[in-house]
C-alpha cells in the first residue's frame, strides 16, 4: 500500500511536525510521498529538514509563480481566472504523482487538504483519511458546517482522526458517522527516557519551554512568572526557551536577564529537554489539541506545568497520576501568578520532580510511535478493504 501525505505548508506547527515523524516512519516499510498543498504559504521550510529522504516531497503549486499567488489569487479582476490556472496546476500535477506512484491512500493533515481532496475524489479513485489537528476548532461553526456541505466532505471522506473531545465534539455537530471516526495518539521516535529526573535544592531549576512562536502559547506569562519567582529566590531559577517568530523576536529585545535563555529555532529540542528538571506549556491557543513538545517532555521524563487545555490532561496521566501540575484559564488567558506558583511547588518540594519524572515516562508510553504507525496501517488497510463509496 503506497500513501501519500498532505499538508497545507512547511508551517512552523504540532500538525507539521506529526506528519512528518508519521511519514518517516512509514516509510520503513512502503512508498510514502509526501506533499505540500500551498508551497508559497511560507518562506522558513525549517521542518523539511526532518523529512527521512526514502520519502518523496512534492509541492502541488509549484509551477504557479509564487509572486502572482501572493499578489493576485485573492483580490483584483484576475483572481478568478488565476485561481483556475492554479487548480488546474495543481490537479494536474496530483494526477500524475496519483498514477507514477501508484498512491491508494491520502492522509490529509490540514482544513485546506481534506477540502481539495475531498473535491478530487470526484475524479480520481483513492482512499481518504484525515486526521483532526484542532484547525476545525478554528473555524466558526456555521462557516465549518458551509464548508462540509459545499465540498460533500462528510460523505468524500473515508476516516476522521481525532485526539481530543473537543474535536470528537466537533464531528458529532457535522454529523459524522461513528463509523467513520478513530482515536488514535500521534507518535514519537527514539526511545522513552531510562531514568528518572532528580533536582536537589543546591542548584537552579531549570525550566525549558519549547513551542511554537505565537503569543497565545504563554511565552510572555512565563517569563514574567519566572522573573516574578527570581526576586523572591535570587539564582535559583534558569528558564529556556526554545522557538522563534517574529513574537519571539520582540520577547527577546524586551527581556535581557540572565537567567532567561533565547536559542530560537532548533530542529532536534530533545537535548534541551533532557537538560532540564521540568517543562512548562501554559498555552491558551483556543485550538490547542496534542501538542507534540509535551510528548517530548515526557518521553524525556520531565514534569510538565500546562493548562488544562486539549488532551493535555488525558496526556500527562497514567493510572489516575499527573505528571505535572494543571493551570486553568482565567477568561481564556493564563495568570502570571499561577505559572509562578507551579514552579514553586519544585522549588519547595525537589523529591516532587523526581514523583512526576517516573509518572511522565509512564505516561510516555502511550505515544510510542511502532504503537502509532500500527495503528494507522490498520486504518488504512480497514478503508481499502471498505466497497468505494458513491460520489
Amino acid at each position: 500500500m503506497n500513501v501519500l501525505i498532505a499538508i497545507g505548508s512547511f508551517y512552523d506547527g504540532g500538525a507539521e511536525i506529526f506528519a512528518i515523524r508519521l511519514a518517516n516512519a512509514l516509510s520503513e516499510s512502503r512508498q510514502v510521498v509526501f506533499v505540500e498543498l500551498q508551497p508559497y504559504e511560507t518562506d522558513k521550510k525549517s521542518q523539511r529538514k526532518l523529512l527521512s529522504p526514502a520519502v518523496k516531497v512534492i509541492q502541488l503549486g509549484k509551477n504557479v509563480p509564487g509572486f502572482l499567488l501572493h499578489k493576485y489569487l485573492r483580490k483584483g479582476r484576475v483572481r478568478q481566472r488565476l485561481k483556475h490556472y492554479y487548480n488546474a496546476s495543481v490537479e494536474q500535477t496530483f494526477g500524475k504523482v496519483l498514477k507514477e506512484y501508484n498512491i491508494q491512500v491520502v492522509h490529509s493533515h490540514c482544513l485546506q487538504t481534506d477540502i481539495y481532496f475531498t473535491r478530487l475524489k470526484s475524479k480520481y479513485s483513492f482512499k481518504l483519511a484525515t486526521t483532526l489537528h484542532g484547525h476545525y476548532e478554528l473555524e466558526q461553526k456555521e462557516k465549518l458546517l458551509g464548508l462540509f456541505e459545499s465540498n460533500h466532505m462528510q460523505e468524500r471522506t473515508d476516516k476522521y482522526v481525532w485526539v481530543t473531545q473537543q474535536q470528537n465534539e466537533t464531528l458529532d455537530n457535522l454529523k459524522v458517522p461513528n463509523k467513520k471516526r478513530n482515536k488514535i495518539y500521534y507518535g514519537i521516535p527514539g526511545d522513552i527516557a531510562k531514568a528518572c529526573t532528580v533536582y536537589t535544592p543546591d542548584e537552579p531549576l531549570k525550566i525549558v519551554m519549547a513551542a511554537r512562536g505565537i503569543p497565545e502559547k504563554g511565552w510572555k506569562e512565563t517569563i514574567d512568572a519566572c522573573l516574578l519567582l527570581l526576586k523572591k529566590f535570587p539564582g535559583k531559577l534558569q528558564l529556556t526557551l526554545l522557538g522563534d517568530g517574529v513574537f519571539i523576536d520582540e520577547l527577546r529585545s524586551l527581556y535581557n536577564h540572565t537567567a532567561i535563555h533565547f536559542y530560537g529555532y532548533i530542529e532536534d529540542v530533545l537535548p534541551f529537554i533532557e537538560d532540564a528538571h521540568i517543562a512548562v506549556l501554559p498555552s491558551y491557543y483556543k485550538a490547542e489539541s496534542l501538542p507534540n513538545s509535551i510528548i517530548e517532555y515526557l518521553f524525556c521524563g520531565k514534569p510538565v506545568i500546562a493548562t488544562s487545555i486539549g488532551a493535555v490532561e488525558e496526556m500527562i496521566s497514567y493510572n489516575h497520576e499527573r505528571a505535572g501540575i494543571l493551570i486553568g484559564l482565567v477568561h481564556e488567558k493564563v495568570a502570571v501568578q499561577d505559572i509562578a506558583d507551579a514552579i514553586q511547588v519544585y522549588l519547595e518540594n525537589p523529591e516532587l520532580v523526581a514523583q512526576h519524572s517516573v509518572i511522565a515516562l509512564q505516561a510516555a508510553q502511550k505515544f510510542d510511535m511502532k504503537q502509532c504507525v500500527d495503528s494507522y496501517t490498520a486504518l488504512y488497510e480497514e478503508m481499502l478493504n471498505e466497497p468505494v463509496m458513491q460520489q
